[in-house]
């Protein structure tokens, strides 16, 4: 005759751990470097298509239609990990084309006094200093950054 505690019903097994809810969970997206804040993946200038597969491997990189696989993030990109999709941000670069220049400074001075307007992911680009605001303490930094005397945050 086989004991019971009681607590023993029928097709159960007391060792078995519960089933996992179907729904995946996110993949993280962060590293030295780079972060999600909101709906960005907000990146210091130089971080690599490479670093962000160091750690998501699965991730999606686009520029526009282009699967990206090598070089340096771009600001107006894409990346898909997961279910979900964010605009990549790459603080000092604010014409989209993976570096920090002389031409992201002048556009980031220009911004600063109203004479050039820069709009979503660009805009955020400009904010250097976090401060929700644009102004030539930005553009001096992107200038610094530039010419590789300062070196951007995040």
């Amino acid at each position: 005759m086989k004991r019971t505690t009681g607590n023993d019903q029928q097709g159960e097994n007391p060792n078995e751990k519960p089933s996992e809810d179907p729904k995946q969970e996110e993949p993280k997206i962060e590293g030295k470097g780079f972060k999600i804040i909101d709906n960005n993946l907000v990146c210091e200038p130089n971080i690599t298509v490479q670093n962000i597969k160091s750690v998501v491997s699965t991730a999606t990189i686009k520029d526009g239609n282009t699967n990206k696989t090598t070089g340096n993030l771009a600001t107006g990109w894409k990346i898909t990990a997961g279910e979900k999709t964010y605009s990549i941000v790459v603080k000092g670069d604010v014409n989209g084309d993976g570096k920090v220049t002389t031409v992201d400074a002048a556009r980031v001075l220009k911004a600063a006094a109203n004479k050039y307007e820069l709009i979503g992911v660009f805009l955020t680009a400009a904010d250097v200093n976090n401060d929700n605001k644009i102004t030539t303490v930005d553009a001096a930094r992107v200038l610094k950054a530039a010419a590789g005397k300062y070196n951007i945050s995040i």
